[in-house]
């Protein structure tokens, strides 16, 4: 439980059909040198705000250049357990006191860049300065959803932030939360840690690469002949899947630790592996453009802690690790490997995967059309099929 002060220019209370079932709506124009400390307060806005580009631009110039600002921007929007306003100090308080439903629902942007405001006073060209605030007291969770959703559809707020808000992620958490890169993950568009600077830096790691690796996996809705490629290959459509398909693939959340080095591993062995089998991946395009680089940096690779050397497009790994559908068992509604997924694809089947992905890209010149080709993605998982029933039948 908080109580958050601001002081106001201006107050009032907006009459509305639902005051019955106790929803208030309350308008303020507020000193932004006091605006309400949200800092703590931030957890239904369903992104991290942007310190730069265009829009966070634009608001910083308008704060220190436009009188009028409290007329141009959009202002901001907090939901909380109740407000008092003091007429003789215009002074208002607000109580929050739980995170999923009070806070700051929309203005994430504005909010930043009020708080940088705050620390520029030598480069204002007006003081003191005002910003709108919509203060709405009285919803429920489901509610806050709705709310937040309408609001933020004319900024394209990815479907993904919106399932966080539900939290549909819930029991992807439980597991990955334990992971050494748990606190690395993005679950809302623009999710930001603190860098070993102290500075503000995105989250390296996003929650619909996760769920793209599930419906890669998911055995459930897909087989030996069935093969997820429009799905996998589709940021949209891994979204819907897995809304519809969730309980399908929860079975597979306890895997997960295996899945993601499994993922990582793909991608740090894929042109070794490639190269073994008699290629050359770095010769593969035209001299103008090379499907594979060299690296001048390695890239890190958080699910294993290893790194990466060659740069090349993360679809072409989705075949190859797709196949690995064919390593899954089901017994009593719970999966596991029929053999270790990370060392099979080093030591057994790799060379043979990658071969087929990129036999393919030397025919076509073309990632897209040799990541969404179904004959790919097939010949991978009867090959990886294959390996397994041989490692079976050896052990």
């Amino acid at each position: 439980m908080a109580t958050l002060s601001a002081s106001c220019a201006w107050f009032t209370r907006l009459p509305n059909p639902l005051e019955n079932s106790g929803i208030k709506n309350y308008y303020a124009i507020i000193d932004v040198d006091t605006i309400f400390d949200l800092a703590k307060w931030r957890d239904i806005n369903v992104r991290d705000p942007k310190d730069a580009g265009y829009v966070p631009d634009q608001i910083k110039k308008s704060l220190l250049e436009n009188e009028t600002f409290f007329l141009i921007n959009r202002g901001l929007a907090i939901s909380a357990k109740s407000v008092a306003h003091d007429n003789k100090t215009n002074t208002i308080e607000i109580t929050v006191t739980d995170k999923k439903v009070h806070g700051l629902m929309d203005g994430g942007h504005t909010y930043l860049q009020l708080e940088r405001f705050k620390q520029t006073k030598e480069e204002r060209e007006v003081t003191p300065q005002y910003v709108k605030v919509e203060i709405v007291t009285g919803l429920g969770r489901d509610e806050i959803i709705n709310i937040v959703d309408g609001r933020n559809t004319s900024n394209q707020v990815k479907e993904v932030s919106l399932e966080n808000l539900r939290d549909s992620f819930k029991e992807l958490k439980k597991v990955l939360d334990k992971q050494p890169y748990g606190d690395k993950i993005a679950y809302s568009e623009y999710e930001t840690m603190t860098d070993g600077k102290g500075n503000a830096a995105p989250k390296p790691l996003s929650v619909l690469e996760i769920l793209k690796c599930l419906v890669c996996l998911d055995a459930a809705n897909f087989s030996d002949s069935s093969h997820p490629v429009e799905i996998a290959t589709r940021n949209n459509k891994v979204m819907e899947h897995f809304k519809s398909h969730e309980e399908d693939l929860r079975p597979l959340y306890p895997l997960l630790p295996d899945i993601l080095r499994l993922w990582d591993t793909v991608e740090e062995q894929f042109v070794e592996q490639y190269n073994a089998s008699g290629g050359k991946a770095g010769g593969i395009g035209s001299e103008e453009h090379h499907f594979f680089k060299k690296r001048t940096r390695p890239n890190k690779l958080y699910y294993t802690g290893a790194t990466s050397d060659w740069a090349f497009a993360d679809g072409l790994r989705l075949p190859v690790f797709a196949a690995f559908r064919a390593a899954l068992k089901l017994k009593g509604g719970k999966y596991s490997w029929a053999v270790d997924p990370a060392a099979f694809f080093k030591e057994t089947v790799g060379s043979r995967l990658t071969r087929v992905v990129c036999q393919s890209l030397i025919n076509t010149q073309d990632v897209t059309r040799t990541v969404r080709s179904e004959s790919v993605w097939a010949h991978c998982y009867t090959e990886a099929e294959l390996a397994v029933l041989k490692a079976k039948a050896a052990a």
